[in-house]
């Protein structure tokens, strides 16, 4: 019956000077049925012309050669084709010399003198080469998928049943911030949780034995302590039989999404809040109109001397609360994000109403505006939080009262002021 390999045609380099070796190899193979195709060669030149010519599965050398020898041949081979086996048929070549051509490389030696050999020798380098060749096929296949892994963003990790680490990608690494060396053998609630996994460990380990899946958001920890938000993933994996074998977990970290969800909804907030404060405002402003011209009919009519005082104190309030709805209004609106001019001593001449009526009374407010102050392109909203800002500030800097003065100005800034503000 015809072996697998005999399908096959095999390509041999056979080095060898007698005519009748080279014969009885060639026809050794052909009475064993294993369809081959031979070059012989008899140089060194040609040896390693032929090397670099064709891939070969198997060279055959004689030992000893009128200008060359095995041992060189050997060397040769190694360098140029490593992979190819290599096998003596000689007989000349001794004992000690056939263990250091086994040292040097070789697979196998063959005396001329034990013909018998030839065949199965030949059969057993070709099995062994196409096994190592099948090693070599799947040792590649698992670095070309260790490397699609270490692609990945996302942290990838394998545990056993003890939840110890077997592997950690490089994805692991940008996420957690330890290595692959640091990581392997760790336990991961260790790394992960800094040795004290929450409460919600347990519920995914259950749901995970349940169904076989589980994911969930997590917060977890890197290397220098910072908090991280990911979202898992969780696969338990069996064996043959059924049993838990290992644990693989993929994390994304969602941290800076997060944080921008809470910043989205902290927006939300923020302009539901205007609505409301909008529509608080207007409703306070209905309310003082009618204070407003009824002050103003009062004033129109005979009145007694001493009632003035207490229509002046009327109409005072009522318009200073007026400022404050229009103050608020316009803070509610600050959405707009489009630049407009802004009349400064404007600006200032609010904020000092709005520090008169809030501030404590021990702070006393002073407003100086320039002469003839020169507009300024902005967000009217935002320079009114920044001079708030500030006000505040320097409200906190003065715990036992004192004055706050706000003034205006125009200056022309020189080259060398404005070099201080790249």
């Amino acid at each position: 019956m015809e072996t697998k390999e005999s399908n096959k045609t095999v390509r041999i380099l056979h080095l060898e000077d007698t005519y009748t070796d080279q014969l009885f190899v060639q026809e050794t193979l052909v009475s064993e049925h294993l369809i081959s195709e031979i070059d012989v060669v008899k140089s060194r030149e040609a040896f390693e012309n032929a090397l670099r010519a064709k891939v070969y599965d198997l060279i055959i050398s004689d030992y000893s050669l009128p200008s060359f020898d095995g041992v060189t041949a050997l060397s040769i081979a190694k360098r140029i084709c490593p992979e190819t086996p290599f096998m003596f048929f000689s007989g000349t070549i001794g004992e000690e010399l056939a263990v250091d051509g086994l040292h040097g490389g070789a697979v196998d030696y063959v005396l001329k003198q034990r013909p018998a050999r030839l065949l199965p020798a030949i059969r057993r380098a070709l099995k062994d080469a196409r096994e190592r060749a099948r090693l070599r096929g799947a040792e590649e296949k698992i670095r070309e998928q260790a490397a699609l892994l270490d692609k990945a963003r996302d942290a990838i990790i394998l545990c056993d049943m003890e939840r110890r680490i077997l592997f950690w990608n490089q994805g692991a690494e940008r996420i957690y911030g330890w290595t692959a060396s640091e990581a392997a053998g760790k336990i991961l609630a260790d790394l992960i949780f800094n040795g004290n996994p929450p409460p919600e460990i347990d519920a995914a380990m259950k749901v995970l034995n349940e169904r076989g899946e589980w994911s969930g958001e997590l917060q977890e920890f890197t290397k220098d302590n910072r908090s991280i938000t990911v979202q898992g993933r969780a696969t338990l994996i069996r064996d043959d039989q059924g049993r838990p074998k290992s644990l693989l977990i993929i994390s994304t970290d969602i941290t800076e999404r997060k944080q921008l969800e809470e910043q989205f909804l902290r927006a939300q907030r923020l302009e539901s809040l205007g609505t409301l404060i909008s529509g608080i405002a207007h409703d306070l402003n209905n309310a003082l109109s009618p204070v407003m011209m009824g002050i103003d009919i009062l004033r129109a009519n005979p009145k007694p001397e001493d009632a003035r005082p207490i229509f002046d104190m009327v109409e005072a309030s009522t318009r200073r609360g007026a400022d404050m709805v229009k103050q608020v209004l316009a803070f509610a609106r600050g959405t707009d994000s489009r630049k407009s001019t802004v009349q400064i001593d404007r600006l200032i001449q609010e904020m000092g109403k709005i520090i008169m009526d809030i501030f404590p009374k021990n702070i006393n407010c002073q407003v100086n505006t320039g002469q003839e102050t020169w507009p300024v392109s902005g967000l009217a909203t935002q320079l009114h939080q920044v001079l708030m800002n500030l006000c505040v500030n320097a409200r906190d800097a003065m715990p036992q009262g004192g004055t706050l003065t706000l003034s205006t100005k125009n200056v022309r800034l020189g080259p060398l002021d404005v070099s201080r503000h790249p």
